[in-house]
């Protein structure tokens, strides 16, 4: 199990489950309403799944950049990174706008991703600021602090 958890710490693994949610988020917000299955067993409001989609979202790509950058992230790197998730969903509305009939753009939808944005970067910051190197995200620690979550809320 360590070895998985140190293999998908790798700088390259980590680009690309970022492109992947990334252009799965993507994906399902561009698909029509109609073409979606259909989860009747979740009883989830659109705007919260906005919000829980754009927590991952920020988190996977600033963790992504800290392991890339291996050093600490400045203010603004965290700022700009935070800023191009917020422009993905603001994009994403708009093409919905623009070519999926039965959607609509919704600025509630960008307000619940900014939100989203903003507790992925406090949970991101939080993880960093309790252990330097973050790294234990993908160590031995790494049940400990799956463990421990609710310190880091």
């Amino acid at each position: 199990m360590t070895k998985l958890i140190k293999k998908l710490s790798e700088v390259k693994i980590l680009f690309v489950l970022g492109l992947i949610y990334t252009l799965l988020i993507t994906i399902a917000f561009l698909t029509p309403v109609s073409d979606l299955p259909d989860f009747k067993f979740i009883i989830l409001d659109d705007k919260l799944i906005h919000i829980i989609l754009y927590v991952i979202l920020a988190f996977v790509w600033l963790f992504f950049y800290h392991v890339f950058k291996e050093k600490h992230i400045s203010f603004k790197e965290i700022f700009i990174i935070s800023f191009l998730c917020l422009t993905h969903g603001i994009i994403i509305e708009v093409l919905q706008h623009l070519f999926v009939n039965s959607r609509q753009a919704d600025i509630l939808d960008v307000l619940a991703n900014t939100i989203g944005i903003i507790i992925g970067t406090i949970v991101y910051w939080k993880a960093k600021k309790q252990n330097k190197n973050l790294k234990f995200l993908f160590t031995e620690d790494f049940l400990y602090f799956s463990n421990n979550i609710n310190t880091l809320l």
